[in-house]
């Protein structure tokens, strides 16, 4: 009987010590970023304003522009890490769980005292301005907090002409 309780033992430790390089699951809803840098394609793509949702499921990020910028956000709400959700008919991102409502860009909406935005990502181009062939990439390992004052780095944005 012990050496079936030293197996069982045996057995259970190696299962524990097998999983100890995996991060637990998240919770449901919860979103995850990649871990590695990916291409959301070229600039040309997001010309017409608006949310373009295409990454959304598969890297957890809404691609935003409008006539003069692309920024790219974190689907995640920044309250308490569960996905957003975008209302065409009131043009609000909107989290189901906490009620928290953004601009189309992002800003915060809902008059919560804590007044966080969804979280920028860093995009940077790769290839020359006005080269068919160039991409943005996304870094989502770089962020920038609205309520930090960090929207206004260059690389928390793409702008479709370039400041002088």
């Amino acid at each position: 009987m012990a050496d079936m309780a030293r197996a069982v033992a045996a057995l259970l430790l190696s299962l524990v010590l097998i999983g100890c390089d995996q991060p637990p699951p998240p919770p449901p809803g919860t979103v995850r970023l990649p871990t590695e840098d990916f291409s959301i394609g070229p600039p040309a793509r997001y010309r017409t304003p608006g949310v373009h949702d295409a990454l959304r499921e598969s890297h957890g990020v809404w691609v935003c522009s409008d006539e003069r910028m692309i920024v790219v956000l974190s689907a995640a709400c920044p309250h308490d890490g569960r996905g957003t959700y975008f209302d065409p008919m009131t043009v609000q991102f909107r989290c189901s769980r906490c009620s928290a409502r953004f601009s189309d860009m992002g800003l915060p909406l809902s008059g919560r005292p804590d007044n966080l935005a969804l979280v920028r990502l860093r995009l940077s181009l790769h290839g020359e301005r006005g080269d068919p062939e160039a991409a943005l990439w996304v870094n989502p390992r770089v962020t920038y907090r609205f309520e930090k004052n960090e929207w206004s780095s260059r690389f928390s944005l793409w702008m479709f002409e370039p400041v002088e």
